[in-house]
């Protein structure tokens, strides 16, 4: 039998050392060093990810989620969709839910 688990409440989910986002696999990411830090985004020790989709801006080792639609690092703030051309990182914050 394959071994798997859901990450409660998030689309992410490894089986058979595998990561998905969904029914999608995330071929590049490092399953040993994967952190699921919301339902759309993640990390490894080398990558950002969201959705599933590798963020090849991202800085990892000051990436963080802000909420469920940004995120932020030293040098970008992201949308689920990319980087925001322009965003001033160093003072770029979300106010109030995003459901």
């Amino acid at each position: 039998m394959a071994s798997s688990y859901l990450v409660p409440g998030w689309h992410w989910y490894i089986q058979d050392q595998r990561l998905f986002f969904g029914m999608q696999e995330v071929r590049s990411a490092d399953v040993s060093t994967f952190q699921p830090l919301n339902e759309w985004w993640g990390k490894d020790a080398k990558r950002g990810y969201c959705a599933g989709s590798v963020m090849s801006d991202a800085d990892v080792k000051t990436f963080g989620v802000l909420n469920s639609l940004y995120a932020k690092d030293a040098r970008n703030a992201y949308t689920i969709k990319g980087p925001i051309s322009g965003a001033d990182v160093s003072t770029f914050a979300t106010e109030g839910p995003t459901e």
